[in-house]
């Protein structure tokens, strides 16, 4: 049986029983009924009450009850009781909450408090065959992150898996989602985009190992697609499809702040309406889960963090963080792989490292065309006998920028289009050193071609060959 066969006993949309409306920011209702209240004397108290996921100002869980005493103390920490349906051993579960607001109203008291921690429902200790998780982007509705349509921006999904070793995952995206977003020009915010089907290679899920593979596969979508992605409400089923347990948590989604005229590195999945495999994302994914689950975890998240900011950020605080990252995959590419010294990385400059990295990339070191600006400036540049490439225009930038003009005035970094141009090469140098990193050979979108349409990296393509590909 093929791996399209097995995909295809799946139900061509996973549905959730929680009802996540398509509006962004919109507060989303995990419970209603009674809550039990107790307050650090070990008084109780049972209220009918409401739990729900709230995104602004930032993504929490929070419970709301009203209580039949007219005023609460303020309180650091209070439990508060969720009852557990069909459970004969455990009637309920306590959960640890920080008070956030109490107002008093007659002889009642309104009071919200949000969870200190994740909210397990049902047995934490029991294994599921497969657990449904939710996917949450925080992107303006125009086309970043995850959607549907190849827009600049944004990775292009219907239905698609990833896969490695540790674990397994179809990924769906909400049908009725894709109207909405088409239609909605302006705006921006968080919403539940996708639906995922997530099972474990070779063993059950446990909550904790679930929302552990959760969170490796919405950190690597995290980076590869660089717009921030979380996983929201993982629920935990049987092989007969009966559901286990349930984890209610905050997803860590960071906002979106707007889409500054670049193209985030985008992955194609898509053929049509049909759901294809893409067997370098599984090899990256790979790659991910072996350095996150190495030596490497630091590193990746430092990176990713970066890389999620290229997005949010104007050209000016964009080209600074492309120069971070690159100055970070330069390090791990020449010293960790390629076997160079210490001594021998901190002699050569910013820009003779950025050339060595993209010479084993087999990307050119030559300002594309479709950068006229800054192709100008560069020939110009050539004149006077001096350096002038990508790379000297992209670290040139870059200093210009962060130091003062003490020894040379930079009047070029004056011009917000050459600031543009610097920071789109420099975003597209760190696209390939991420690429590269993670052993990825598919196709991409190349941000300072002319053609939307993907296309191979350079090491791959046949324009040069790299001495590592991927890594060790």
């Amino acid at each position: 049986m093929s791996w399209l066969d097995d995909i295809d006993r799946h139900p061509m949309r996973l549905r959730s029983y929680y009802d996540f409306t398509s509006n962004a920011d919109a507060s989303h209702q995990l419970y209603q009924g009674v809550l039990t209240y107790s307050d650090s004397t070990g008084e109780r108290s049972d209220s009918e009450g409401t739990i729900h996921l709230r995104w602004l100002p930032f993504p929490r869980i929070v419970m709301e009850l009203h209580l039949p005493e007219p005023r609460v103390k303020w309180e650091d920490e209070v439990i508060v009781g969720i009852p557990l349906s069909g459970s004969a051993s455990q009637r309920s579960i306590e959960v640890p909450c920080r008070l956030i607001f109490a107002s008093s109203y007659g002889l009642r008291s309104r009071v919200q408090v949000t969870a200190s921690e994740s909210i397990v429902l049902g047995n934490d200790q029991a294994s599921a065959a497969w657990a449904h998780v939710h996917l949450v982007n925080g992107f303006p509705f125009r086309g970043a992150g995850l959607t549907e349509d190849y827009a600049p921006g944004s990775v292009a999904v219907g239905r698609f898996e990833v896969a490695n070793a540790s674990w397994r995952a179809v990924i769906d995206s909400d049908v009725s989602l894709r109207d909405q977003l088409r239609a909605s020009a302006t705006g921006s915010g968080y919403v539940v985009s996708h639906e995922v089907r997530l099972e474990a290679v070779g063993r059950l899920l446990t909550p904790d190992l679930a929302a552990q593979y959760a969170q490796q596969l919405v950190d690597f979508l995290s980076l590869v697609t660089g717009c921030s992605t979380g996983a929201l409400v993982i629920t935990g089923y049987d092989a007969e499809d009966a559901e286990v347990w349930s984890c209610w948590q905050a997803p860590q989604v960071e906002p979106y702040a707007g889409l500054q005229r670049s193209a985030l590195p985008q992955f194609f999945f898509v053929d049509g309406e049909a759901m294809v495999q893409s067997p370098q994302m599984n090899g990256a994914s790979q790659r991910y889960v072996d350095l996150v689950e190495g030596d490497q975890s630091a590193i990746v998240s430092r990176l990713r963090s970066w890389y999620l900011a290229l997005g949010d950020s104007s050209a000016t605080n964009a080209l600074i963080f492309a120069a971070a990252g690159l100055e970070l995959m330069t390090y791990q590419h020449l010293v960790i792989h390629q076997g160079l010294s210490a001594g021998g990385f901190d002699k050569l400059t910013a820009a003779d490292r950025l050339r060595l990295l993209l010479a084993d990339l087999g990307a050119s070191k030559a300002v594309p065309e479709t950068l006229a600006g800054l192709s100008t400036l560069v020939a110009q540049q050539a004149k006077t006998g001096g350096e002038a490439d990508g790379p000297w225009a992209v670290v040139d930038f870059r200093n210009g920028i962060a130091h003062p003009p003490v020894r040379k005035k930079r009047t070029h970094v004056e011009d917000a289009e050459l600031v543009f141009e610097a920071a789109l090469l420099g975003n597209w140098y760190l696209d390939l050193a991420v690429l590269h990193y993670l052993g990825y050979e598919g196709p991409y979108i190349n941000r300072v071609s002319s053609s939307r349409l993907p296309e191979h990296p350079p090491w791959v393509s046949g324009a040069g060959t790299p001495r590592i590909r991927g890594g060790p």
